[in-house]
């Protein structure tokens, strides 16, 4: 199952850049937001202009953690739940919960 993730990773995913305690390593992945349906926008205005407020999810192969941080083409982002994927017994990917790190106000 790990063979088959990793050729789909390499033929369609997208690089970014995993940042952890110990530093930071170009990796390759799949970072989309999740739809939500229910919701008429997918961001709040606020004094200082809109927030995006969807949630992102993460899956390929590096093992992420809560707090690490994932840069890519859409945008940075911070962990905030993972999980390792398996089908059966044989591991398959890491799935995380991401959510759009917020820009310092100046």
């Amino acid at each position: 199952m790990t063979e088959k993730f990793e050729k789909i990773l390499r033929r369609y995913g997208e690089t970014a850049s995993l940042i952890t305690g110990s530093g930071g390593k170009e990796i390759l992945a799949f970072i989309q937001p999740v739809t939500d349906e229910g919701k008429e926008a997918p961001y709040q205005v606020t004094s200082l202009g809109t927030v995006d407020n969807r949630k992102w999810i993460y899956l390929g192969m590096e093992a992420v953690e809560p707090g690490n941080g994932l840069h890519c083409a859409a945008g940075n982002f911070t962990v905030t739940n993972s999980a390792a994927i398996y089908a059966g017994r044989e591991f398959s990917h890491w799935w995380a919960a991401l959510e759009a790190e917020k820009e310092a106000a100046e």
